[in-house]
């Protein structure tokens, strides 16, 4: 999808818009990691909220915050399975504990495909250069087009012809579009 219409004003492609609405909704199922994880799961929800809302301005810091997010959270999934796996090898494996562990090997898994599959799409070129464009900045001409009447006046068995210029003015406003 393009990032600049017909008009010359930048559009956020959809996926930014879906994937800022993804991590609202991450942030605010995050909230209850609040007691579990303390002050580092206030900075995750704080941190997904500040990515989601810099996506929806077109931030590129937003963009490499969330790129860093999804990598964040596929190293936090490492970290946790090696956690897991070295308590159950100090008291022993339970049915439990080897299910737990199992669904945290799925939760590696899946962290590891939004991180590639995220990074992909925010890196694709159309997409990275919708959060570099500057916004549109509106600049301001003005033409002078003027027209002429001819009239004729006549003084006793005289013609006279003469012209008139009224003048039309034209304000036209152009897009300009630079690049960061």
């Amino acid at each position: 999808m393009g990032t600049i219409s017909r008009e010359g004003v930048r559009k956020r492609p959809r996926g930014e818009t879906i994937l800022a609405m993804l991590l609202m909704i991450a942030s605010i199922l995050s909230l209850s990691t609040l007691l579990t994880y303390g002050v580092l799961g206030l900075a995750r929800v704080v941190l997904y909220m500040v990515a989601a809302i810099g996506l929806l301005k077109l931030k590129n810091w937003a963009r490499l915050l969330t790129i860093g997010i999804m990598w964040a959270n596929f190293a936090f999934a490492i970290v946790t399975i090696i956690g897991m796996v070295s308590v159950s090898m100090q008291y022993g494996f339970s049915p439990q504990l080897t299910m737990l562990v199992s669904y945290l090997a799925l939760a590696l898994v899946v962290a590891l495909i939004f991180a590639v599959i995220i990074t992909w799409y925010l890196t694709k070129p159309n997409v990275e250069s919708a959060f570099k464009l500057k916004p549109v900045t509106p600049t301001i001409s003005t033409t002078t087009v003027s027209e002429t009447k001819p009239t004729t006046t006549t003084y006793d068995s005289l013609h006279v012809k003469s012209i008139e210029t009224p003048t039309i003015v034209f304000t036209v406003i152009k897009h300009k579009n630079s690049r960061s």
